[in-house]
Formats: structure tokens, C-alpha cells, sequence
């Protein structure tokens, strides 16, 4: 199935949807403390070990739906994956915290390399959602 014949709703919602159910999740969790197994877990580490299965369930529903998932969608999943994981594996908030800055950082290099090149490697990932020439992909990564 394509992105065109899925309701307008879908995908938004099997893209933006974790991340809206995990900051609902966290407001309504944050500041309380959960004992689970004999250890002691803050409510954000609950939400965070509840946010990573389901941003990879969404991930592959949506590829399921439409037969492809973006390079930025892929990353971030892994990235979640992992920095979510040590987040709860080390009962430590600070891993989590930090997977906003170094997707950043990323493509942020990314996009700065293909520059360099020449290239505005945006286009690969935006391509369908924003229609342009090749001179407003340059100066919209710039």
C-alpha cells in the first residue's frame, strides 16, 4: 500500500503518536517513584522502557502499511532503541536525555557534509513532503 491511499490521519499519527503518548505518559508519571522486581524506578524510566516498544511497533506498522521508512525514521527508531535501553538497563535518565542532542549532531553532519559535496542531502528525506528544485533543497539546508 502507498502513502496515497492511506487516510491523511495514519500516518501522522503512526509517526508523531509514541512520541505524544510518551510525554502524556511522562506528565502524568513524573515525580513519583515505582518499585518493580526490588528495584526502585522513577516514572520516567517507566515511560521510557513503555515508549521504546511502542515507537518500534508504529516504525513497523507504518512500513508495513506503506513499504518504506525514511532514513530519519530508521535512525531515530535505532537511536531510541538504544539510548532508551541503557535509560532503563542502568536506571539512569541521562542516556534518553541525551539521544535529542546527538540526533542532532548527526544530521546535523550529515547535512553539513553534503554540503560540502554540493549536495543537499534533506532532499533524500523530505523530498516527497516538501516538492522543490534542487536550488531551494541547498538553500534550505543552508
Amino acid at each position: 500500500m502507498s502513502d496515497d491511499n492511506l487516510p491523511k490521519w495514519v500516518k501522522p499519527l503512526l509517526e508523531f503518536g509514541p512520541v505524544l503518548a510518551f510525554f502524556v505518559a511522562y506528565l502524568r508519571m513524573k515525580g513519583t517513584s515505582y518499585k518493580l522486581g526490588g528495584s526502585e524506578y522513577d516514572g520516567f524510566i517507566l515511560v521510557t522502557a513503555l515508549f521504546v516498544p511502542l515507537l518500534l511497533v508504529s516504525t513497523a506498522i507504518l512500513w508495513k502499511l506503506t513499504g518504506k521508512i525514511s532514513p530519519m525514521q530508521i535512525m531515530t527508531a535505532v537511536l531510541v532503541t538504544v539510548f532508551g535501553g541503557l535509560t532503563v538497563w542502568l536506571n539512569d535518565d541521562r542516556f534518553i536525555k541525551m539521544k535529542p542532542t546527538l540526533i542532532y549532531l548527526i544530521f546535523a553532519g550529515i547535512l553539513g557534509f553534503g554540503l560540502l559535496r554540493g549536495q543537499s542531502y534533506l532532499r533524500l528525506v523530505m523530498q516527497d513532503a516538501l516538492p522543490m528544485q534542487v536550488e531551494g533543497w541547498m538553500v534550505l539546508t543552508r
